[in-house]
């Protein structure tokens, strides 16, 4: 990935990123997602939120063929994120402002569990 593209993230990612801890799915998805870690902490680049997979998503074993076998999951968290967050589902943003109002909107009001309900990995976020 060059660092002047724009990075593709589910609304939902924009959390995930900010309680990474290095662990994931396999070591494939967590070398993946530590360099986009790097890239947007390092580069502050153009965000642009999708409802599908995503670039943290094309090494995770649960993308099957471009679709998330729980996809119908996960559009929920995506959803109820913009949704909390007042973000738009296909809008462009800067990852510092996409960081800073999750964390302001979602994150610091203590909204982590109602946005992630059914999340696998919602306990390293509580």
């Amino acid at each position: 990935m060059n660092n002047k593209e724009i990075i593709s993230l589910r609304p939902h990612h924009c959390m995930c990123i900010q309680f990474f801890e290095g662990k994931g799915y396999n070591k494939e998805f967590v070398n993946n997602l530590s360099e986009l870690v790097r890239i947007l902490e390092e580069t502050d680049p153009v965000v642009q939120l999708t409802e599908g997979c995503d670039d943290i998503c094309r090494c995770c074993p649960e993308n099957i063929g471009g679709v998330c076998r729980t996809a119908e999951k996960v559009s929920g968290i995506d959803r109820r994120c913009t949704e909390t967050a007042g973000l738009e589902q296909d809008g462009q943003y800067r990852w510092s402002v996409l960081r800073d109002t999750v964390r302001e909107k979602i994150i610091s009001s203590g909204n982590p569990a109602q946005v992630c309900l059914d999340c696998c990995w919602l306990e390293i976020c509580i």
